[in-house]
């Protein structure tokens, strides 16, 4: 996985918050956009896409068979999967 230079100047920028309520802040912020990102997501994928799921360790490849409110069912080696829009990415294209 690719972190930006953006990301590890935040990361660097977080060791120095010293309050709770602070952190608290920041968890909430980034609650949010990690939901507005899977919205985004959701509007692009479309039954028989092919897309990348990434979870705590590993990435596979599967194709969508439904998109659902909150999550897709997406065929991994044959097994439909329900994923979370925040796991499931598009694939790049070169």
């Amino acid at each position: 996985m690719k972190i930006s230079n953006e990301a590890k100047q935040i990361a660097r920028e977080i060791n120095s918050i010293v309050t709770n309520e602070d952190l608290q802040f920041l968890v909430g912020k980034i609650h949010d956009v990690r939901k507005e990102i899977a919205r985004e997501i959701k509007w692009h994928l479309n039954v028989g896409d092919r897309v990348i799921v990434t979870s705590r360790t590993k990435k596979e490849e599967g194709t969508i068979k439904k998109v659902n409110r909150t999550r897709a069912v997406v065929l991994i080696n044959g097994q439909g999967w329900n994923v979370p829009f925040s796991m499931i990415s598009l694939p790049e294209v070169a």
